[in-house]
């Protein structure tokens, strides 16, 4: 299994996240990718930001990886427009690679209005 970084960027937010090939099981690559990209994003809805307004900048690091697994964690700074200091995030992905879906533990962020899933915040 191989690894890149790529980085999703629009408006002030810029947002790496992790693109894996040469999966054993290649019908699982596209379905794995996304759910990548979408849990390295899901802070942009989490936290109701404006990517206009914003400021997002968040790193990608790869944990561990092999045939069967991906773990990555991502960090970086959210400025929220109008606000006095920016917030220092940290966050995590593990994956498993045979099933396209998440492992491990959900916890349940506030928002404005309800609570969210996401896939372990720290």
């Amino acid at each position: 299994v191989k690894s890149k970084i790529a980085t999703e960027k629009t408006g002030k937010v810029s947002i790496e996240y992790p693109i894996l090939s040469n999966l054993r099981d290649a019908s699982m690559t596209q379905a794995v990718n996304e759910l990548l990209k979408k849990e390295a994003t899901s802070i942009i809805t989490a936290w109701e930001l404006d990517t206009e307004k914003d400021e997002v900048s968040i790193n990608c690091d790869l944990v561990s990886l092999d045939k069967n697994k991906a773990v990555f964690t991502f960090h970086g700074m959210v400025n929220v427009a109008e606000t006095a200091h920016p917030s220092n995030v940290r966050y995590a992905v593990s994956v498993n690679l045979n099933t396209g879906s998440p492992i491990g533990m959900q916890m349940w962020i506030p928002s404005r209005n309800s609570f969210l899933p996401m896939t372990l915040w720290w």
